[in-house]
């Protein structure tokens, strides 16, 4: 990798700092022209690009694809003004701009319909989601996991015979632990916020949720760690169009320059802190898991209210502004 992109990476990452905001507008997102932005514009035209049309629907801009109605923090948070971060744009970003690219983000709902619809790459999506599309690199994972206030890893389920755990009522997790075999006793929450809160003053020893969720509401916390997840995590990555080989080759190239050169360690650590990427090792031992009795689940997904420590985040150094 050229010691200039480099050296760029790492002032992109400290511009994102001062949070460029993007907001949502019908079914494109838009960033909010400010005089930073325009110079990240600028700096970003300078720069050669490394893939063009037909590779790309539109010279110049890598358009991805963010499914905002189903993803959840920290990955892609929406406010209730509509302004959109997380770790999905930032590390967007991070790959148009390691592409000499500028962004636009397009809100879909799976990668198969936002490829069709124009979108060069989607964000957070599954191996087996779509036979249309190829998931390039591994960025997050999904899985179900236990925080305490422990600085141990990964524990066991003998260790959690008897404890309490603080779950968010309804929720997929709290479905996800009526099918194992651990025995604890359980405290609804209305939020993972409120749960959280009473794993900090140790009214629980556990909460049960997300794991990336639960990673990001531990970041303001102080000794709030990991205990393990209660089921095998599945990853997700980026996908591209299944017939596109040459934008295939780009992206997984620009993801590995970003893993070893620190940005994405960087991008990462702003929203889950220091959780490590989950395995199969990060499962809890001793824990048994049946399957879903019922195909049809009314529970709902970990909800994680943003945090004046963790909330904005910047669309990267080469956002454009969306006008279709």
């Amino acid at each position: 990798m050229k010691r200039n992109h480099f050296v760029r990476h790492f002032v992109t990452l400290a511009l994102m700092a001062l949070a460029c905001a993007v907001a949502l507008g019908g079914c494109q997102l838009s960033l909010t022209p400010t005089s930073v932005d325009e110079a990240r514009s600028s700096a970003a035209s300078s720069t050669k690009a490394e893939v063009t049309s037909p590779t790309i629907a539109t010279d110049g801009t890598l358009t991805v694809g963010l499914k905002t109605a189903s993803a959840t923090a920290p990955l892609c948070i929406t406010s209730d003004s509509g302004d959109v971060t997380g770790l999905d744009i930032d590390l967007a970003s991070a790959i148009a701009d390691e592409l000499g690219l500028k962004v636009k983000f397009v809100s879909v709902t799976d990668a198969k319909s936002g490829i069709a619809k124009g979108c060069d790459i989607v964000m957070d999506v599954s191996s087996g989601e779509s036979a249309d599309v190829k998931v390039i690199g591994r960025y997050t994972e999904s899985a179900v996991a236990l925080f305490h206030k422990d600085a141990a890893g990964v524990t066991s389920a003998t260790e959690l015979s008897g404890k309490t755990v603080g779950v968010q009522k309804s929720s997929t997790s709290q479905k996800a632990l009526a099918r194992t075999s651990l025995v604890m006793t359980q405290k609804e929450y209305s939020n993972l916020n409120e749960a959280f809160d009473a794993l900090n003053a140790g009214s629980v020893d556990y909460v049960l949720c997300d794991a990336y969720a639960g990673a990001y509401l531990s970041t303001s916390y102080s000794g709030i760690t990991m205990a393990g997840t209660i089921d095998v995590p599945t990853s997700a990555g980026v996908a591209v169009s299944s017939t596109n080989t040459e934008l295939q080759t780009k992206i997984q190239t620009a993801i590995d320059d970003l893993s070893q050169n620190g940005v994405y360690d960087i991008i990462r650590s702003r929203w889950v802190g220091s959780m490590a990427q989950l395995t199969s090792s990060s499962q809890v031992s001793g824990i048994t898991v049946t399957s879903a009795t019922t195909t049809t689940d009314a529970s709902t997904s970990d909800s994680a209210t943003a945090t004046g420590t963790t909330d904005g985040s910047g669309a990267g150094s080469n956002a454009v502004s969306s006008t279709n």
